[in-house]
């Protein structure tokens, strides 16, 4: 991966927060911008897409079920919660873990996701698990042979097809102090 640069990033949390009566619902979107460094531009494009992207899903959900809303549940209304957690921070590298709760009016529970970004503040560019590794190592088959076995210890391992070595199990991962955090996706 890159080298640090002297700048240190400084991150600035923003929120977005909606509310309608017509359609109901609530938006309460946390998510950070970079205020300095050269990768500015390049990290806050990748968060402000996925930050508009999901506010969109959501509304166009929201509008879906609106006339089912209004004819059965009434009081309801629809939510979209967003967090996030800084995993890791330096002058090179910053991850961050994103938690959503959706909850569209009538359902019988929230929705939860888990997104993460690694972003490569030296390359301007989110970081790809693949760059933690030499090129050409078996670092997905090595990887996912310790995710199973480490969820098998746990009893938690419901279906070995969402943890085997393809890259599309392995796309929600932070770089922390001390490791490598690996998240499946609820029903992987």
């Amino acid at each position: 991966l890159p080298l640090p640069t002297t700048e240190t990033p400084r991150f600035n949390t923003q929120t977005v927060n909606q509310s309608s009566e017509t359609p109901k619902f609530t938006i309460d979107f946390e998510y950070p911008l970079l205020e300095n460094t050269n990768a500015q531009a390049a990290f806050n494009a990748v968060i402000q897409n996925f930050r508009d992207s999901n506010i969109a899903a959501f509304h166009q959900e929201v509008n879906d079920n609106e006339q089912w809303r209004t004819e059965n549940v009434p009081d309801f209304g629809s939510d979209l919660h967003v967090r996030y957690i800084t995993t890791y921070q330096d002058n090179a590298l910053a991850s961050f873990r994103f938690s959503l709760s959706t909850y569209i009016a009538g359902a019988a529970h929230p929705n939860t996701q888990i997104h993460t970004v690694t972003f490569d503040l030296a390359a301007g560019q989110a970081a790809a698990l693949g760059q933690l590794f030499n090129p050409g190592s078996s670092y997905l088959e090595t990887i996912a042979n310790f995710c199973m076995d480490d969820l098998r210890q746990q009893d938690l391992l419901q279906w070995e097809e969402g943890a085997q070595a393809v890259e599309e199990n392995y796309q929600n991962w932070n770089i922390t102090p001390n490791s490598l955090l690996i998240i499946f996706k609820d029903y992987q």
